[in-house]
């Protein structure tokens, strides 16, 4: 049975993950997981589960350093040697990094396999578990070689998150945080004061902000018409951030650098006013706990940058905010970005 088109699909809430993941074996289908190395250790209670269930599991290396060319020539062959086919489906569970590895790998095997997502980490949780964007990094850019290839079915089970480190939390709070920035202000201030620990809480936070994300998805499943560029608000100077930095500096803390700068862009260019900024990046400085902006070479950090998929030919772009919940431009929301005010944004960022 060939693949179900694809298109974003809600997330489920689940009671346990293992029986939506056996599941989509009832179509006489295959299933394989590819797991978190970290995800496997801590809950082998779930691994033991699959494996009941006659669903092969194989472990996995995850993070940033690991979603690379060769890492997905890997799994393919661990995925061929367990005998997928085409009609199989394979299932990731784990963070971002994860899910778009398996996800790109799922969309070129065989020209194609289904495949479910199972997110692990807040920030998968709200952001990569339903966009559709698959992909690797590579020496010329973070996400540059990828596909669109949207699971058949994100499962979402809460009890992921009472593993993860406090900082981690923090920064899964990012795309909740930018959801909000773009589109709600009122979820913007539930992110910011968010109880990190009232896991009915966090699931409610979720459940807004998935909203949020999906009725741009809806609008513009592959990103062909402007309505989803606003999805990248924070990220043309936050993945040029988390690059310079060797991948050091985690995803969600460099997009919400990335949201303070691209605020900084708004102020310099004449889209918000200087209240309005002052205002987003104390609050977002205090997401990160920092208390001023990042030290960075910002000649270095704009060659990072001009490596971007987002890149339009010579020409960088950015979204500009008017205020939180308020974009500053009606779709496709971007502005061109200038090497000036891109220094005249620094200042404004680090100063104080």
């Amino acid at each position: 049975m060939p693949p179900k088109k694809p298109r974003p699909r809600n997330p489920i809430f689940v009671r346990d993950a293992a029986p939506f993941i056996i599941s989509a074996k009832e179509e006489g289908r295959q299933v394989f997981v590819v797991i978190s190395g970290k995800v496997s250790s801590l809950f082998p209670e779930l691994v033991g589960a699959l494996e009941k269930g006659g669903v092969p599991v194989i472990p996995w290396k995850d993070g940033e350093k690991n979603k690379t060319a060769r890492s997905k020539a890997m799994l393919e062959y661990e995925l061929f040697r367990a005998g997928i086919d085409r009609d199989s489906v394979l299932a990731a569970i784990g963070g971002g990094t994860l899910l778009d590895l398996a996800g790109f790998t799922a969309a070129t095997l065989m020209r194609g396999v289904a495949w479910i997502a199972v997110p692990t980490t807040l920030l998968a949780m709200s952001d990569a578990s339903m966009g559709g964007k698959t992909g690797v990094n590579s020496a010329c850019g973070k996400n540059i070689v990828g596909a669109f290839h949207y699971p058949e079915g994100v499962a979402v089970w809460l009890p992921f998150l009472r593993t993860l480190p406090a900082g981690e939390k923090r920064n899964g709070l990012a795309e909740c945080v930018k959801h909000g920035l773009i589109a709600d202000e009122g979820h913007y201030l539930n992110a910011l004061n968010a109880d990190l620990s009232d896991e009915r809480g966090v699931g409610r936070l979720l459940r807004d902000s998935q909203r949020i994300k999906m009725s741009f998805l809806r609008k513009d499943p592959f990103d062909r018409n402007g309505e989803r560029t606003i999805l990248n608000f924070g990220h043309t100077v936050g993945h040029g951030l988390e690059k310079l930095s060797g991948y050091r500096l985690s995803h969600g803390e460099a997009v919400l650098l990335g949201m303070a700068w691209e605020t900084a862009l708004s102020l310099a260019d004449g889209y918000c006013d200087r209240l309005a900024f002052t205002q987003i990046r104390k609050e977002l400085f205090a997401v990160i706990g920092k208390r001023a902006g990042p030290r960075v070479d910002a000649s270095s950090l704009w060659r990072c940058m001009s490596a971007d998929k987002k890149r339009r030919g010579k020409d960088l772009f950015y979204i500009p905010l008017k205020q939180a919940g308020e974009p500053a431009l009606p779709s496709p929301y971007t502005a061109p970005l200038r090497f000036d005010v891109f220094r005249k944004s620094y200042k404004l960022l680090t100063e104080g």
